[in-house]
């Protein structure tokens, strides 16, 4: 079996907000266009390899828990990012800074489910820290979804009950 070459940052993080600037500027030239969207997508490709880790360890801590999951990853796509940083640009938000730029997501059977997903991370011994907990459970942000719980350790980890 080959090896496996993951992409690696190529650019600071001034060069990658530089970048997501002239994503959303109108008045930029196609060679500056261009040359932008290298940089965001080798930013974007470059969490591949902690995404991919983060998404292996879900796995195992979910299987123990609900044989019948679902376990997904996803990076941002270019609409989504171009999207989010127009919306948010008074804030503002740069590109180096946006903390969803991969994220995974665990679908399991029951809220209890989700409960003990969370306690696993609490108690886990991760090189990564636990930030911070959002309960939808809860606290729903979006009512047609209220078992979404979302663990944040870059790249962000999603659990929710299945709708089943």
């Amino acid at each position: 079996m080959g090896r496996t070459n993951w992409v690696v940052p190529e650019h600071t993080p001034a060069e990658v907000d530089a970048a997501g600037g002239i994503l959303i500027s109108k008045r930029v030239t196609e060679e500056e266009q261009d040359r932008a969207l290298g940089v965001i997508n080798n930013w974007r490709s470059s969490h591949s390899f902690p995404l991919n880790t983060f998404q292996n360890t879900l796995r195992r801590k979910v299987r123990d828990i609900d044989p019948d999951n679902i376990v997904a990853q996803r990076i941002k796509r270019l609409p989504a990012i171009k999207d989010k940083l127009t919306r948010l640009r008074n804030m503002p938000l740069t590109l180096s800074q946006m903390q969803d730029i991969g994220g995974c997501r665990a679908v399991v059977a029951t809220v209890n489910d989700v409960r003990r997903i969370v306690e696993e991370y609490k108690g886990s011994d991760l090189k990564h820290k636990l930030e911070k907990t959002n309960d939808y459970i809860e606290a729903p942000k979006i009512p047609q979804r209220p078992f979404d719980l979302s663990l944040l350790q870059r790249p962000e980890i999603h659990l929710q009950q299945s709708s089943d």
